[in-house]
């Protein structure tokens, strides 16, 4: 939570969420989605109800909107020792387990986020656990916490909630030869609780919205996407093998060493057999699917986290000191990036914070190097230690510094408070909207592409350009929001004659037309 206070609402993504959530509140409408004024059908409804609940608790802000995924994200790593410690009855790995987990460098990036995953993360990462721990000991209330869990990861984001877990166990469950486990799964009381928590919303909103949900929701949100790559450039087979080191820094090194010592030793206990697939069937899944996102495979952190651990604390006890290098060089590499970040994204603005931050990055590059060198049994802790800094400082410095980089929050002050008409061309700034709560039209070019599948993802106010001429031909208190790259482009158009610039903020120009 720290210094989420200072981020703004971003676009593209974050501003969709939090706007979604404001409009549903001042409708009085808390079932079925809304943004622009229309219904739209991109995500369940948990993650506005949460969104809800606490603009109702601290109004409607952006701090608010961040909050649901901080609490989500430390009751995962609560939930992480419990279950941790459970299974092996062994403080020191399930505290490295949430160490680990913590200080990841996906997991406190997402957890800071407007975006359904961290609520996903806690719901499908319970409805696993509890359901392993439910083969382990035969309990029945380990099954109905796993497909209660199930449930809520289907109303957070849809089919994969349910579908994924599912795959994650037949496969567990057919490469351990435990095939009279599938009548266990099949636990009908269960499965019913299941489908109480589920279905009701699903129900509700193809009752009152019929096919358009259907369309909407099953088959853009969920076949298409899987069918048709919405940014082909990253539909590449090796998209998840680059993608989860990185996502795991500054631990990727121990994560890529456990694999290697376990098929080298070739000793796989039952537990680790389920976390390994967990996590492979978590990557072949999404590799498979189309449209590649970074956060897709979020979910395999919690596992990997675990194994991590257990590597560290195999490595604790050999007490090699080579070994240790498989940690320090990730951190370092982890460090020299975010310096690197530090100047692109600040540029170069070398303020007093600017300059303690810069420090702060050189002198954990000492300490990592020292306990290297001379401190090898703190070494764990050091890397811990060293990250939680490092978090703070960045959530502190950077992060608020490249929110404000995505969001449009700085150039409201030069939009007229009451009347005018305003429109935006290139990127659609929804920032906007969810800031002023006004209607801001999307210029598009006059020959409307309107082929591409994902055209009708977002439910915007669009308007053609020789209809907006037409419309405000007799007005003045027209407005555009431009953003960098695209007002050469604009100003080229059968309008950008009529237009001036008036402000410029961190992304976009302001243009006012002409008296």
């Amino acid at each position: 939570m720290l210094f989420n206070w200072q981020m703004p609402i971003t676009d593209p993504v974050e501003s969709n969420y939090a706007l979604t959530a404001k409009e549903m509140l001042l409708s009085g409408d808390l079932l079925s989605m809304r943004i622009y004024g229309q219904y739209w059908y991109d995500k369940p409804a948990m993650i506005y109800w949460l969104i809800i609940v606490c603009y109702k608790l601290f109004g409607i802000n952006a701090f608010a909107a961040r909050l649901p995924m901080v609490v989500a994200s430390a009751c995962s790593l609560s939930f992480l020792y419990w279950f941790v410690y459970k299974l092996y009855q062994n403080t020191r790995i399930a505290w490295m387990s949430v160490a680990v987990l913590a200080t990841s460098f996906e997991f406190w990036v997402i957890g800071k986020m407007v975006i359904t995953d961290s609520i996903l993360f806690l719901f499908d990462g319970m409805a696993l656990s509890f359901l392993f721990l439910a083969f382990k000991t035969e309990k029945q209330k380990y099954y109905y916490a796993s497909y209660s869990m199930a449930a809520l990861a289907v109303l957070t984001k849809g089919p994969v909630g349910i579908v994924l877990p599912a795959m994650i166990v037949i496969v567990y469950l057919i490469i351990s030869k435990k095939y009279y486990l599938f009548r266990a799964v099949c636990n009908l009381s269960a499965i019913t609780m299941f489908l109480v928590i589920a279905l009701p919303w699903y129900m509700y909103m193809y009752i009152v919205h019929g096919n358009d949900f259907v369309a909407g929701f099953l088959d853009l949100h969920n076949v298409t996407r899987a069918m048709v790559s919405e940014h082909p450039k990253d539909n590449v087979i090796y998209y998840y093998l680059v993608v989860l080191p990185l996502c795991l820094l500054p631990w990727s090194g121990i994560f890529i060493r456990s694999i290697y010592q376990t098929f080298k030793e070739r000793h796989l206990d039952d537990k680790q057999l389920y976390l390994f697939c967990w996590i492979g069937v978590t990557v072949v899944f999404y590799t498979f699917m189309a449209t590649k996102y970074l956060t897709y495979i979020f979910i395999v952190l919690l596992p990997a986290a675990i194994l991590i651990a257990l590597q560290l604390e195999t490595m604790l006890r050999q007490g090699k000191n080579k070994s240790w290098l498989w940690l320090t060089i990730p951190v370092i590499l982890l460090i020299i990036s975010l310096a690197v970040s530090m100047v692109k994204i600040m540029d170069m603005a070398m303020d007093i914070g600017s300059l303690i931050t810069f420090f702060t990055f050189l002198l954990c590059l000492f300490v990592i190097l020292y306990l290297q060198l001379r401190a090898r049994n703190f070494i764990v802790f050091g890397a811990s230690v060293i990250s939680m800094i490092l978090i703070m400082v960045v959530s502190g410095g950077i992060l608020p510094h490249y929110a404000n980089k995505r969001s449009s929050v700085d150039i409201i002050k030069y939009l007229p408070q009451n009347g005018g008409l305003l429109a935006s061309y290139g990127d659609y700034q929804t920032s906007v909207v969810f800031y002023r709560g006004d209607v801001l039209l999307k210029l598009e070019e006059d020959r409307l592409a309107g082929n591409n599948v994902w055209a009708n993802k977002y439910e915007m106010p669009k308007q053609e350009i020789s209809d907006f001429a037409e419309m405000t031909k007799d007005r003045s208190d027209v407005y555009v929001i431009v953003n960098f790259e695209d007002c050469d482009k604009f100003e080229r158009t059968s309008i950008g004659k009529d237009y001036s610039k008036i402000a410029r903020g961190s992304r976009d120009v302001v243009y006012k037309k002409n008296e």
